[in-house]
């Protein structure tokens, strides 16, 4: 992570505070009882002083002093102002008028570097990219692909095509592939201003291969470079509800719809059923009819709705909804349970309406 356009704080306020010593011009960060010395160069142009300490996170308070300090993974920025410091993991955000720093450690800067030099292409190479992706957007994914294999051998450290391959893999359904050619594009370009996207979409791979485990892991990575990105919050949100932590998704969610409330997305439907399982069905009915206009083939709503507009004694709403669904026959309780991550309460009145369509015949 580095320090660009977006800052994050800790809201613990007891744990940690930085001093700053004007005699030696040191500037330390102290955790209980253990100081932490820092390194520190001076800035003319800007007048900031960047201070580096020992690598990894810290819970950190805020408190008024003349300097300002950023704290994050171990690297501090100071200049004229407040202090603050910064913990990647359990953290709010704050909107600061700041957006000039854009200070990394000395780590971080050579990764920084490394990935806009492994994000350029120039000559054959360049033509090469722009005709692959100009396929990609044409939907001939099979010709897109071959020309991305080309310029990986013609241009092997060269980031985006392993990631844009990776896209073409999935949509092919390879998926271990893919993991491959994300994983290869994340080491060349640790710190691109897409890696985000890669962490997101190889999160995504990694849930479709069922190990959830190094998905939640990859979309922390993401959280960290894009924190109020909606696809990313609403990917945590699922990866949340997959393991039964239904109020904590729901947070997610909401967060990712507030974020743009006006773009009905997929996820809008998980967010919906989640209204009904906290007892809200007017709610839910409401979010899920507006993702019902915006995606009406995707039998899976119309299920949902089935079930929610019986739960509620509306059975002609029920039935109506029913009949859009293509293949209803498939949705019995075994399939729910084995394939749907539905919350308990959206699966319970889903299941009651198929019971009442068996025995009322209302699928022929």
């Amino acid at each position: 992570m580095f320090v660009e356009s977006q800052y994050r704080f800790s809201r613990n306020s007891s744990r940690c505070f930085c001093t700053w010593n004007r005699n030696n011009s040191s500037f330390s960060v102290h955790r209980s009882r253990l100081n932490i010395p820092i390194r520190y160069k001076y800035s003319v142009f800007r007048s900031n002083w960047i201070a580096c300490g020992k690598r990894g996170p810290f819970q950190c308070s805020k408190r008024l002093l003349k300097n300002v300090a950023f704290l994050l993974a171990g690297s501090v920025v100071v200049y004229s102002g407040y202090i603050k410091y910064f913990n990647i993991g359990s953290c709010s955000e704050m909107n600061a008028d700041i957006s000039h720093i854009n200070f990394l450690s000395d780590e971080r800067q050579a990764q920084r570097e490394k990935s806009l030099e492994n994000s350029k292409i120039t000559g054959s190479g360049a033509k090469i990219f722009a005709r692959a992706k100009k396929l990609a957007e044409l939907k001939d994914f099979s010709s897109s692909e071959q020309l991305y294999q080309q310029l990986i051998q013609e241009e092997p450290t060269f980031a985006p095509a392993y990631s844009n391959l990776a896209n073409i893999q999935i949509i092919f359904g390879r998926n271990s592939q893919a993991i491959t050619n994300y994983t290869r594009a994340l080491e060349l370009a640790p710190l691109s201003d897409d890696t985000w996207i890669i962490y997101l979409n190889r999160a995504n791979t990694w849930i479709a291969l069922g190990d959830i485990d190094k998905a939640a892991a990859d979309i922390e990575q993401a959280a960290q470079l894009k924190p109020k990105d909606p696809l990313i919050l609403s990917t945590r949100a699922f990866l949340l509800s997959y393991e039964g932590k239904w109020d904590a998704a729901f947070t997610q969610y909401q967060s990712a719809v507030d974020s743009r409330p006006n773009e009905v997305q997929p996820f809008w439907f998980n967010y919906g059923m989640l209204w009904f399982e906290k007892g809200k069905p007017f709610e839910a009915r409401s979010i899920i009819y507006r993702v019902a206009q915006k995606y009406p083939k995707q039998s899976d709503i119309h299920v949902v709705l089935a079930g929610i507009e019986f739960s509620g004694g509306d059975i002609e709403a029920a039935e109506s909804q029913w009949k859009l669904v293509e293949y209803p026959k498939k949705y019995t309780p075994a399939f729910i349970e084995k394939e749907k991550k539905w919350p308990p309460k959206v699966r319970q009145a889903v299941e009651s309406f198929i019971e009442e369509v068996k025995e009322n015949d209302l699928s022929e």
